[in-house]
């Protein structure tokens, strides 16, 4: 897969994003290291209270040029402040989640202090641009899908609620 259709892709699913209202920025290759660039964005009205995470959406960089997949990843900061949090609560919540959760896994970084969602796909490499660009739409959909249920539980524990 090409690191300048990865590029491209990357900057569209930014501009489908502002399209959408959500505020977007594209982060290029040389500035962001990594693989085509990097989308970041602001994602509100999750769960019931509307609450908002900051997702990154990117490639892995490839492990060499004949690699038969990429893997596009969507990582999704619930919160980057544990210091209220219950930790023991928040780890059996996490566990829970990640038991039944169909894809991806929930994420306690403690040297971070942060609690993340993560969703990687891997895709073929040799693949058609539009039906590369479909996937991402769909790993992005997905992460928020899987993510949106949880948050509202997940942020009382975080906030000692």
């Amino acid at each position: 897969m090409e690191v300048k259709m990865k590029g491209m892709l990357l900057e569209r699913l930014t501009d489908d994003l502002k399209s959408d209202l959500i505020a977007a920025e594209y982060t290029s290759e040389e500035e962001s290291g990594l693989t085509g660039g990097l989308v970041s964005a602001m994602f509100d009205s999750l769960g019931m209270s509307s609450g908002s995470v900051f997702g990154e959406m990117f490639f892995m960089p490839d492990p060499d040029e004949d690699a038969e997949v990429a893997y596009f990843i969507c990582a999704m900061l619930i919160s980057d402040d544990l210091e209220n949090a219950d930790m023991e609560t928040l780890n059996k919540a996490v566990s829970r989640l990640n038991h039944t959760s169909p894809a991806g896994v929930f994420y306690v970084d403690y040297d971070g202090g942060r609690l993340l969602y993560k969703l990687g796909v891997p895709l073929p490499a040799e693949i058609k641009e539009e039906d590369l660009y479909e996937e991402m739409n769909i790993v992005v959909g997905n992460a928020l899908s899987i993510l949106d249920p949880s948050l509202d539980e997940l942020m009382g524990i975080i906030e000692g609620v």
